[in-house]
């Protein structure tokens, strides 16, 4: 066994999000056909989806 100690971060895929786009700013998130999305592009629509969501009533779901 190794005494070094680890790291450990729970990623979620909101805090996946944040730490891509604060390590890839303006580096292609997603490419499809002839688009292209930034991680911050991504990041901003995904966020936004999830406020028009949460402001349509839906609630987070208890697992």
């Amino acid at each position: 066994m190794s005494n070094h100690k680890v790291s450990y971060q729970c990623l979620t895929p909101q805090s996946f999000l944040e730490r891509s786009v604060a390590a890839f700013h303006q580096k292609d998130a997603i490419v499809y056909r002839q688009q292209r999305w930034t991680y911050a592009e991504f990041a901003t629509r995904v966020n936004q989806l999830a406020n028009a969501l949460k402001t349509g009533g839906y609630k987070k779901a208890i697992a």
